[in-house]
């Protein structure tokens, strides 16, 4: 659904019979969301991330978007460990 409205782009980044995909902001997201406020949100929702989550909010002011971006798909692989 999200990649629909054009908030997520989905990548396949493996293919065969363990397909793996990367999901990154999409145009919707870039426009209308600010990181920051993703971030927060997701501190508070999932407890065993809020570590990682408020320790990148701390140094939030030096990073881009691209940085965010990076961070998000290492969070997830975090979760399912």
């Amino acid at each position: 659904k999200f990649v629909q409205q054009l908030y997520l782009i989905r990548n396949q980044i493996a293919e065969g019979e363990n397909e793996v995909f990367e999901y990154s902001w999409g145009v919707r997201a870039k426009e209308e969301l600010d990181p920051r406020e993703v971030l927060e949100f997701m501190s508070m929702v999932s407890p065993f991330t809020a570590k990682i989550i408020q320790s990148s909010l701390k140094t939030f002011k030096s990073q881009t978007l691209c940085s965010i971006q990076c961070l998000i798909p290492k969070i997830s692989n975090n979760r399912s460990h």
